[in-house]
């Protein structure tokens, strides 16, 4: 009888930590339905604004601007960054991030769009950086939210000709690793403007309604598990009262 009641303890305490785990998974994506209409107002806020001049903006004031458009002058640096692992129509690739030093002398990452990776991993693609002077246009963005990491260590591969190969992006291990300060966001150049690769970004839309079913969904199960529970220490009751008769 003892084992019996130890056995509907346990059962009860997996249940309830089941309970909790599902309840906190819907919890989660109820958390990121509101990041995305966060993110989603926050575009429809500065989308279709007047294009801000990077370099007569305060690096504080262009935090708060994500997504506008925006202009930038100077000069792209001779080092070339590839994001490793974009997937586009099927095919893995690179989005080719090169830094850009503007006229007052802070440098930005400028997205040029995405390159379709060489066959080998050994390889690596060719990318050509403008030398002179430019005067580009794009639209501010946060670093993609993707990309993998171990121990909270972004690793920063390097390769030949001034190029680096990277999982994800961290700002302060990047600016490590190029030996230049990076500005704390991205600039998404223009379909419009040369040169580049292809830039068919994935800007913000107002899709928190999957997480919220999503949401539902975990909410459910964790409804339906006492009910399961319930159902089965039932059985179990009926099971041994027939046994013992």
């Amino acid at each position: 009888m003892a084992l019996k009641r130890r056995g509907l303890w346990g059962t009860f305490a997996f249940g309830a930590v089941l309970v909790a785990l599902l309840v906190r998974l819907g919890l989660w994506q109820l958390d990121r339905a509101q990041e995305k209409r966060l993110l989603y107002a926050q575009y429809t806020a500065v989308a279709h604004a007047s294009a801000l001049p990077v370099e007569t903006t305060s690096s504080a004031e262009l935090t708060k601007q994500l997504w506008r458009p925006v202009t930038v002058t100077g000069q792209y640096l001779p080092k070339s960054l590839l994001l490793d692992n974009r997937v586009r129509d099927g095919i893995v690739g690179y989005e080719v991030l090169n830094p850009f030093r503007l006229d007052d002398a802070r440098v930005v990452l400028v997205d040029r769009g995405w390159i379709k990776a060489p066959d080998l991993r050994s390889e690596w693609p060719s990318v050509l950086v403008p030398s002179t002077t430019e005067v580009l246009s794009g639209r501010l963005a946060p670093s993609p939210s993707t990309g993998i990491r171990i121990s909270n260590t972004v690793l920063v591969e390097p390769g030949s000709s001034g190029m680096w190969r990277t999982q994800s992006i961290d700002f302060p291990a990047l600016s490590a690793a190029l030996s230049v300060k990076l500005e704390p966001f991205l600039v998404l150049l223009d379909e419009g403007t040369a040169p580049g690769y292809d830039r068919r970004w994935t800007l913000p839309v107002a899709d928190d309604g999957k997480h919220q079913a999503y949401a539902v969904q975990w909410f459910t199960m964790a409804a339906c598990v006492p009910f399961l529970l319930a159902y089965w220490v039932r059985r179990s009751s009926d099971s041994s009262s027939t046994e013992a008769s």
